[in-house]
């Protein structure tokens, strides 16, 4: 839009969006093949799959992501690394993706829905992690229990009349 304005050719803003977008596309026909499978990725994060694939194709995202930490839409590959966390439903590992795509680039949010879907996750992760510590803490009740029953020797001390009066309590 800079170079599409009416600022003057000689004004250094118009120079350096130039250079800018000389650079970028400099970066287009260097990772053309790149890109094509980027695309196709997060095309295929974008649709129901199997949960193997899904796995395979997290597999392939961190290598490349290894194999290539100077990619210039690396920011994006998080972003479709994130998406097949969502398959998997691993809400903790969908938020680091989508934390890492918007630390790379912030303006990533202008134009791909992350920060909804890192909000969207975090909520899910806090959910999980509630469940799990509840559901341990149920199983601990229940242990804790059964060790008391056990230990106190209730069939020692109770008679009919206490379950006569436990089904009338509970009636």
């Amino acid at each position: 839009r800079v170079m599409e304005s009416a600022i003057p050719g000689e004004h250094p803003l118009k120079q350096a969006a130039g250079e800018a977008l000389s650079q970028i596309a400099q970066l287009e026909s260097r990772y053309r093949k790149e890109d094509a499978w980027l695309s196709a990725a997060m095309a295929r994060a974008q649709q129901a799959r199997d949960v193997p694939v899904v796995k395979e194709e997290i597999a392939q995202l961190e290598e490349f992501l290894r194999g290539n930490p100077g990619y210039y839409l690396l920011h994006e590959v998080y972003y479709v690394l994130a998406l097949n966390y969502q398959g998997l439903k691993r809400p903790g590992r969908e938020y680091r993706c989508l934390k890492a795509a918007m630390d790379l680039k912030p303006g990533i949010v202008f134009y791909l829905p992350v920060k909804a879907r890192a909000e969207k996750a975090i909520a899910a992760y806090n959910r999980k992690t509630a469940q799990d510590v509840t559901r341990v803490l149920l199983w601990m009740l229940l242990a804790v229990t059964a060790a008391v029953f056990y230990f106190s020797r209730p069939w020692q001390w109770v008679g009919v009349k206490h379950i006569i009066l436990l089904l009338v309590m509970v009636l």
